[in-house]
Formats: structure tokens, sequence, C-alpha cells
């Protein structure tokens, strides 16, 4: 198989998987697990004790974190009447009483509503910001936290046991259970069982409630190559029944997989994969946002004070304009300004010019007076070159001569070629003025 194609069928392999990982305090190990989600079946186990151990696993995968529930209080309160849509702000309070610790400084996480009924997880803030960081450390993002209790199979009237390191997990209630050592879960199991035999005595109307059920029935799950004891023997009408498993933590993997629940709520809501991936990019983009509009400013301040200048140099030539043409003191656009004064240049330098050639023509009068047989036939003259050149026709040679002598007194002359034509001769002379 070529490299390409093995490295797509591998991705999509990690792709097509969850990361399951349990998380506690530096007391206890990390537990993971790899689940493929086409069936739902354990593909890989194991525990670390750091989770940077367990960063490239979760880089291709979809990551699930289980909460050590020794660190979550799971409990069910009443709803007041008409408090349903501000319950994220109600349930809190009505917890005040229950919690250890000021209401201020947990998080209150609301898993499930069930009529007027709302079964919610408190976790102090400490604890739920101490493990983001550790996540945040080991590049590892999850979307999902779960109380692990909550991930062992549980029926009503059932009580669920397992044992995860040296801890056990016990699950009595949909929406509730406990984790702790053996000698403390046996303790907290004879107390749990004999407030639920009070309430029974109390109330025996209710006795078909799946909390006051008269009979109980113990369930534990162990890997079958342990041989361990009831950590809950001694319950009264108690049935227990061992399940062999291959490991809990893949039994609590193989079990979340249908859990909605999440601890992850209000502040501690996960962003949009496209939040988290423009957040770092926030600073730059404010900054270029920032340099833009300074520059979009400098820019428009240029353009007015260009516009500003541009105006006032209309007015000042419209006033020039007006001084020097009086006659115009209509100006419907710029162009036509510009077209009457390029009239009116026009119109003086041909003054200047017939001005400069007056004194060329006086000066040359008496010297054609003195070749009468020399005809003017056209005159152009360059004035920016002082250039004057005379066409004239005659009967013969001599006469262009004895014309060349006269004008060479007082000019520098060119007599070009003479051509003749039947009795005519034609030709050129090219004055230039000596001084």
């Amino acid at each position: 198989m070529a490299p390409q194609a093995w490295c797509v069928v591998a991705l999509e392999e990690c792709v097509s998987e969850r990361l399951i990982i349990r998380i506690s305090d530096a007391s206890q190990p990390i537990f993971w697990a790899q689940v493929r989600v086409s069936d739902n079946q354990v593909t890989a186990t194991g525990e670390c004790d750091h989770l940077s151990a367990l960063t490239e696993q979760a880089q291709t995968r979809r990551v699930v974190i289980l909460v050590d529930s020794t660190w979550v209080t799971l409990r069910s309160v009443t709803l007041p009447p008409g408090s349903r849509r501000q319950r994220d702000k109600v349930v809190p309070y009505l917890l005040e009483e229950a919690l250890a610790d000021d209401v201020d400084r947990v998080h209150v996480s609301i898993l499930r509503v069930s009529g007027s009924l709302a079964h919610v997880a408190v976790v102090a803030h400490d604890k739920m910001q101490a493990w983001q960081q550790a996540l945040a450390d080991a590049d590892i993002h999850a979307r999902q936290w779960l109380p692990d209790v909550l991930c062992l199979p549980w029926q009503t009237n059932h009580l669920t046991v397992a044992p995860l390191g040296e801890q056990w997990l016990c699950r009595h209630h949909d929406s509730q259970g406990v984790v702790g050592s053996r000698d403390w879960l046996r303790f907290w199991a004879h107390a749990w069982r004999a407030q639920q035999q009070k309430v029974l005595e109390q109330d025996p109307v209710d006795a078909d409630d799946e909390d006051k059920a008269p009979s109980l029935t113990l369930h534990g799950y162990c890997p079958s190559h342990l041989d361990l004891d009831w950590p809950v023997s001694g319950l009264d009408e108690a049935e227990a029944k061992w399940h062999p498993c291959d490991t809990v933590i893949g039994l609590l993997a193989t079990q979340s997989h249908a859990l909605s629940a999440n601890l992850l709520t209000g502040p501690y809501r996960p962003q949009s994969q496209t939040k988290q991936t423009l957040k770092p990019l926030l600073p730059a983009a404010c900054l270029v946002l920032a340099i833009s509009a300074l520059l979009g400013v400098e820019q428009w301040l240029t353009i007015r004070d260009t516009q500003q200048q541009a105006q006032a140099l209309r007015a000042q030539s419209e006033s020039v304009f007006r001084q020097t043409l009086p006659q115009y003191q209509r100006i419907p656009t710029q162009s036509y300004m510009v077209r009457q004064m390029d009239a009116e240049i026009a119109r003086l330098e041909g003054q200047q010019h017939n001005a400069a050639l007056l004194p060329w023509l006086a000066k040359l009068a008496p010297m054609l007076e003195k070749t009468p047989g020399i005809h003017l036939q056209a005159l152009r003259y360059q004035a920016a070159r002082e250039v004057l050149v005379i066409r004239a026709s005659g009967s013969d040679f001599a006469q262009f001569e004895r014309l060349r002598g006269l004008l060479s007194e007082h000019y520098t002359t060119e007599l070009g070629q003479l051509n003749r034509n039947g009795d005519s001769v034609s030709g050129e002379f090219t004055l230039r003025s000596e001084s």
C-alpha cells in the first residue's frame, strides 16, 4: 500500500474512535479507553500518570472526560413553579443550605430535568479550573465532561458497584452516585439503606416509588481475573450478582456514549471550533483593523486637504482669469477657462511674432529696391531662431548674387540652390541676425 493511502486509512480509523479519559487528582492514576464509534467496542485501554501521555491519541479522536465523582456532588432538587426559564439561576440557591461551600465558589450544572425535578452536579470552581488547565497544558480538548458514576449500568431498585484502582464507584440512582474507598462505601451503603427503609416506614403509601422500593438488587462489575469481596455486604434482603467485564474503564467508556449530560455548562461551555481557531488571531486582527482605520483616516485627511487646495487654486485661477479677460465673467467649467486662456495666449503670440518681423522688413525693403529684377514670392519668419527665409524669383543668376551681396552687409546670409525654369530663376535666402 502506498504511504499516502496508508495515512488516509490510519486517519479514518482514528477519527472513527472516541477517547475516554478519567481524571481525578494527583493521588489517582489516569485511566483511558479507546472505543470504536461504529459498534461501540473497546479497542484499547490503559492507565498513565500524566495527561501528556495521551496528547497524540487525543489529536485525532473525539475526547470525552470522565470526572472522578469524589469531587462531584450529585443531587436532585424540586423546581419552584414558573422557574423553568430561570432554572440556571434558581437551582444554585435551592442547594445553598445543602452545600458545604459558598454558592459563589461552586459550579452547578443541570444534568437533566424530569418534570419539576432537576438533577444537578456540583463541583468547586477551583477544581474545574485545575482540570481545565491540566487538559490545556496537555493540548487535549474535550466538549463533554461526565461524572464517572453515571456511566455505570443501572436499573430501578438496583445498586451498582465497580472497582477502579483503589476506589469503588457506586450508582444508586438514575442521576446520582458516589465514589470512595471500600470501607467508606460499606459505611455509606448501610447508612443509605437505613435511610431508604426509614422513609418507607414513614410513608408506606409510596412503597412503589423507585427510591423507596422494599427490595434491592446489588450488581457488581469486575474483571474476571480479580477475586474481590462485596464492598457493601450485609445489606438486608439484598440480592447480589457479579458481572465479569474486561476492564472497568472499558465498561464506563461503552456506557458513556448514551449520555447527553455535560458538566461543561455556563462559564465552562465549550466554544465552537471556529471560535477556538480564530481566538489566537483576534489580537492580530484587532491590530490590523486599528492600523487600517488609522490609514483610512490619514488618507481621508489627505484627500480633504488636496480637495481644499484644489478649490483654492481654482478660485485663484478664476480670479486671475477674470482680471486678465474681464469680458469672460461666467466660467461654466474648468476646461472652458483653459480653452479661453490658450486662445488668448495664441493671439498674443501672433501679435508678438508680427511685431518682431517689422524690423526685418524695414531693412529688407531698400535692398529689394536696388535689385528690381528680383520678385519676392514668400516670407517665413522663425522667431525662436531669429531666422527669416525669403523665397524669390528673377530673370538670371547674377541678380541673385547681387542681392546676396546686399543682404550680407546686414545679415548672415545663405543662398540655397537656384533652379531655372525656362526664362525664370528661383531660390531661397536664409537670413540670420548678426547681433
